[in-house]
């Protein structure tokens, strides 16, 4: 009997858990809905014009978007290129003090408060160049989605059978062949998604491009020259008391969240066991 109550218990709890996360998450995309949806119907005036005044008209997003789309390009491209190699070594390497050290530092930078990085890329980059820039938050959004580029790319080579690396080294092939020749291509779903989940992890960062990118938000500027995102529009407009600075905020969250959910719905087509 008290086995029983117990496992009805534990069962009670793991529902009401369920259902407060999807009550959460349902809340959080309503309000985004009903909040932003009247805005971002506006179409592509929305999506290219810069905000309207202070008290006037709502404008748009443009100038945020298109720093949104550049920095998070050059971040998922900067942190692919480091994050690959570092989760094959983590992968092959395994034991090696080099393999050690790199993933002492992954785990640093992860879990590190983003913020951290922000301002440590604020020092090394933006008081060099003496301004802030696409480029500076671009790097240290890179570093922040690094992490989960080297885990996933990790986790998804230790997946495959170790006979195909038999078979590999049985065939005279080196070992970095082996890696890059064989199990890559092979794996390339796995890496897909790695790639993707750094970029969702770049998408919504607002602390890392706080010190980092400025408050250009009527124009983008070029890469050298101080951005905004998505993230930023929302963090400075949404708590301003003008009516059309708010529901342009809102019209922002709903477009991040929309974004969001489409790298969301790539990764989850792109995950799954490796294909032999």
């Amino acid at each position: 009997m008290r086995r029983r109550l117990v496992d009805y218990a534990v069962h009670l709890a793991t529902a009401a858990s369920a259902l407060a996360i999807l009550g959460a998450a349902s809340h959080i995309l309503l309000s985004a809905l009903v909040e932003g949806l009247p805005v971002l119907l506006q179409g592509a005036s929305f999506l290219l014009n810069p905000p309207g005044p202070p008290g006037g008209e709502v404008g748009g997003v443009g100038p945020s978007l298109a720093g949104t789309l550049v920095t998070v390009a050059i971040a998922t491209i900067a942190s692919a290129a480091l994050g690959i190699p570092a989760g094959v070594m983590l992968s092959e390497a395994r034991g090696s003090l080099l393999a050690r050290v790199a993933e002492r530092a992954v785990e640093l930078i992860a879990e590190s408060p983003s913020i951290v990085v922000g301002l440590v890329v604020f020092t090394l980059l933006v008081v060099p160049m003496r301004t802030p820039s696409a480029l500076a938050a671009a790097v240290s959004l890179s570093v922040v989605a690094l992490p989960y580029v080297a885990a996933q790319v990790r986790e998804s080579l230790a997946a495959i059978p170790l006979v195909y690396r038999e078979a590999a080294f049985s065939l005279g092939l080196q070992k970095w062949k082996t890696v890059f020749l064989l199990l890559i291509p092979m794996n390339a779903r796995g890496v897909a998604t790695a790639i993707l989940l750094g970029s969702m992890r770049a998408l919504g960062e607002t602390a890392p491009v706080l010190f980092t990118a400025g408050a250009a938000f009527q124009a983008f500027y070029g890469i050298d020259k101080p951005s905004s995102t998505l993230s930023l529009l929302i963090f400075f407009f949404a708590g301003t008391p003008y009516e059309n600075w708010r529901r342009l905020a809102w019209g922002a969250v709903l477009l991040l969240v929309l974004l969001s959910m489409l790298l969301a719905s790539l990764t989850r087509r792109l995950a799954g066991r490796v294909r032999m």
